[in-house]
């Protein structure tokens, strides 16, 4: 994986209350695309309208996926595959491109948590990723 990540580091202190940041709703990517004449909520302007039907069939029911996080996959991919002219092209090559080999490697996943309380959820774990990409 990249290892990399980001960090931010407060010059005075603070409270677990306290905001250190706020992104106005109109800078922030989300499944719906207001920008393409879609609304926050309604499946206008998502990336995929069906999808939440789709969950709710067969055999991928069972594993209650999350469709907010799989239409923002769906979003991120479809801005990525417009390029230069996304709305959001001077941001994506801030996401990294890739993550540390122990979330999808399932032999790395089994030895780091040997032993642990987790290692038994492992097996679930892969399928539900393979519903996921089965499903997208």
């Amino acid at each position: 994986g990249s290892g990399g990540g980001r960090c931010v580091v407060a010059r005075c202190a603070m409270k677990r209350s306290d905001r250190a940041l706020l992104i106005p709703r109109s800078a922030q990517l989300r499944a719906a695309a207001p920008w393409r004449g879609g609304e926050d909520s309604s499946a206008v302007g998502l990336p995929c309208p069906k999808l939440a039907e789709w969950l709710s069939e067969g055999d991928v029911a069972g594993y209650h996926l999350d469709e907010q996080a799989m239409q923002l996959v769906l979003r991120l991919l479809e801005e990525r595959d417009l390029g230069g002219k996304s709305h959001w092209a001077v941001y994506l090559p801030t996401i990294p491109p890739d993550f540390s080999a122990v979330l999808w490697d399932r032999t790395l996943q089994e030895q780091c948590l040997a032993g642990t309380p987790t290692e038994g959820r492992i097996p679930r774990r892969f399928e539900r990723y393979a519903a996921e990409y089965k499903t997208l």
